[in-house]
């Protein structure tokens, strides 16, 4: 799919405007700022996304995955570096020093997390598009 210079613009302020959203509740959960930059927005086939991927997040990466459904539906994933992963959960938490391990209970903070983060920014999608979503 080849966006449109302004279908690529609309999707970047959608975008923007869900992920400020969705800082804003990652600073409430955390108690820290969160600084965002401006989102870039573009559409790969599935088979160059690991290329393009690497431009942003290198090594092990710790991942959230929620499917949606509704007028609209597909797969939205958090994507995080193992240090942010782990440093997000540990501001979420009293978990200390982060370790090189991501055990049992990190896991499923940083899902509870990736699953609030991802349903407000696909619920801020929803408000702005007028359709609703269903989870699994």
């Amino acid at each position: 799919m080849i966006l449109t210079a302004d279908q690529t613009d609309a999707v970047t302020e959608l975008v923007n405007i869900a992920f400020s959203r969705t800082g804003a509740s990652l600073s409430e959960l955390t108690g820290n700022r969160v600084e965002l930059s401006v989102p870039e927005v573009s559409a790969h086939p599935t088979t160059e996304l690991h290329a393009t991927l690497q431009r942003y997040v290198r090594g092990e990466v710790a991942t959230v995955h929620q499917i949606f459904g509704g007028p609209v539906s597909g797969d939205a994933f958090l994507l995080l570096d193992f240090e942010g992963a782990t440093r997000l959960v540990s501001l979420l938490t009293d978990a200390g020093a982060p370790t090189h391990q991501m055990g049992a209970s990190t896991r499923e903070v940083l899902t509870e997390v990736g699953n609030i983060l991802l349903n407000a920014c696909l619920g801020v999608f929803g408000d702005l598009l007028h359709v609703r979503f269903t989870f699994a």
